[in-house]
């Protein structure tokens, strides 16, 4: 399971009104390598995760890519443009684990 902070989808979801997505869309994310993620602009499909739960969703997880970072978090911390969404990676060798994930334009 991946955890999602409250602030991580409050960010992802002013980042979705602000890219005025078409209201049937989230971001969706995709993992391409063990700490290389994006994310892209999709609409639910039957098997994915969705947060939140209720409401409108704002992430969209498949569960190829919720294997792969079982008990890591989603989160957000201070970058140096503003915000930034990344993950904070349970199994790493890297001091903070943080990868950042870039939304897109």
């Amino acid at each position: 399971m991946l955890y999602v902070t409250a602030q991580a989808i409050r960010t992802l979801a002013e980042r979705l009104e602000d890219a005025r997505a078409d209201p049937a869309q989230a971001y969706r994310l995709l993992q391409h390598a063990p700490d290389r993620f994006e994310f892209a602009l999709d609409e639910p499909r039957a098997a994915d995760h969705v947060e939140p739960p209720n409401g409108r969703p704002v992430l969209l997880v498949a569960p190829a890519v919720a294997e792969g970072v079982h008990g890591s978090m989603l989160d957000v911390t201070q970058g140096p443009d503003g915000l930034e969404v990344g993950i904070r990676l349970s199994e790493t060798e890297e001091p903070t684990g943080w990868v950042a994930v870039p939304l897109p334009a």
